[in-house]
């Protein structure tokens, strides 16, 4: 006869496969909707792109404007806002609404400043000269401001198009985007009048086309493993998720690079998740036998084995006495014990009833411990203590008590966390 029992536990490998299984299905039937939703990122994604672009294009043309009419009053800088750090669809969506706003609002108010700022010039060169002419280079203004689209302000990049050198070097792209080394190059290759230079710039514009080339066929292959490590992630949601879920995203949408610190993250939830899944099946076990047997639990042990702690069982007739089941999450080892709900110390009498009550507990600790095994949660003993060896503890397990309890165990997780890592 004996005291508190420590056990080891582990679930049978037919039922380990069985849920695990289960999540596959379920992880495969929730692929479709993984995939649609993807979808729509990437599309919304595209779209911000562009909107951010229109904004930057108003950016660059306002830094012009400022330099070619000193004094006039523009409109100030706008700032391009920064993605949403969780990536949704709707958050996304929300987000392209508000960059379309703000691109056609600056578009407008830099329209109408710079008409402004075109007419007092026209003006001051009407009285400078006493003509009604308006010189070439507010022609050629006029004319830049009548090609201003009101979706899409043209770059000064725009206009290498217009060279066949550039034309053609450029046309290799293909639909890789532009970046803004090429563009930098292809303006000042456009503008250099000095054959040596000009040599050179056409030498270093073509490797960096390459180079772009080159990125793009590495970003896509990237993107492409992204999506497929996305799509893997388990259905079963953990707090470290919705971050990779995230970062995997931004890869498969191509605004970021995938690296082995994002790839580890992804086998290590897998198998977080796939831990999690079993020992929560332990937990099922373990509450249904209980039930089974008779005894009454007030508690959900769902959590019991993924989390370890500790929670109380009674039957009828037990009174003051519960049973309790203390799981050590990390040594997979639970420890099945006696306690008693006082709140005073006890009496010899009352200890004398304490032992009564283990050596009673052992029979019925085998009993539980067999339907364990039938059920699919294979023990192993670890330790037997002697009924009456150790005094049975006493513990406040009112709701209030319960509570203290469970704060302290909480507290304990997080020490033990923060000292592992």
């Amino acid at each position: 006869m004996s005291g508190p029992k420590c056990s080891g536990f582990e679930l049978e490998q037919r039922l380990a496969r069985e849920r695990l299984q289960a999540e596959e299905i379920q992880r495969q039937a929730d692929e479709q909707r993984r995939q649609e939703e993807l979808r729509r990122i990437r599309e919304i994604t595209k779209g911000i792109a562009l909107e951010s672009q229109r904004l930057e294009e108003v950016k660059r043309a306002l830094a012009e404007a400022i330099v070619k009419f000193p004094g006039e009053p523009f409109p100030q800088e706008v700032a391009v806002p920064a993605m949403p750090e969780l990536l949704s669809s709707i958050d996304l969506q929300a987000h392209m609404a508000r960059l379309q706003l703000m691109a056609s609002s600056a578009q407008s108010e830099f329209r109408l400043a710079l008409e402004r700022a075109m007419a007092n010039k026209n003006v001051r060169d009407i009285i400078g000269q006493a003509s009604a002419h308006i010189t070439d280079e507010s022609r050629s203004l006029s004319e830049w401001l009548s090609d201003l689209d009101p979706k899409e302000i043209k770059t000064v990049g725009k206009a290498a198009q217009d060279n066949e050198t550039i034309g053609r070097l450029l046309s290799r792209l293909g639909d890789v985007p532009c970046t803004e080394e090429i563009q930098r190059l292809s303006d000042s290759l456009l503008s250099e009048t000095n054959e040596q230079r000009a040599a050179l710039l056409e030498l270093t514009l073509r490797q960096a086309i390459q180079d772009a080339r080159k990125m793009a066929s590495k970003q896509r292959v990237e993107q492409q493993e992204a999506e497929e490590l996305l799509l893997s992630l388990p259905t079963i949601e953990m707090a470290e998720t919705a971050q990779v879920r995230t970062d995997l995203q931004r890869v498969a949408c191509g605004l970021a690079g995938l690296d082995e610190e994002l790839r580890r993250r992804v086998v290590a939830i897998r198998q977080s998740a796939e831990r999690r899944m079993l020992d929560s099946c332990a937990g099922e076990i373990a509450q249904t036998v209980l039930r089974d047997l008779g005894y009454e639990t007030n508690e959900s042990f769902s959590t019991l084995f993924v989390e370890g702690g500790e929670l109380f069982f009674q039957r009828p007739g037990w009174n003051e006495y519960f049973g309790s089941v203390l799981v050590d999450h990390e040594s997979q080892r639970m420890t099945l014990r006696i306690v008693r709900d006082s709140t005073v110390e006890p009496t010899t009498e009352q200890t004398r009833r304490d032992v009564e009550m283990e050596r009673s507990w052992c029979d019925q600790h085998r009993v539980f411990m067999k339907a364990l095994s039938t059920a699919g949660l294979k023990t192993t003993g670890v330790s037997a203590v002697r009924a009456g060896a150790v005094d049975v503890e006493v513990l406040d397990l009112s709701a209030a008590g319960r509570e203290r309890r469970s704060g302290r165990r909480s507290a304990s997780r997080v020490d033990k966390s923060a000292a592992h890592k």
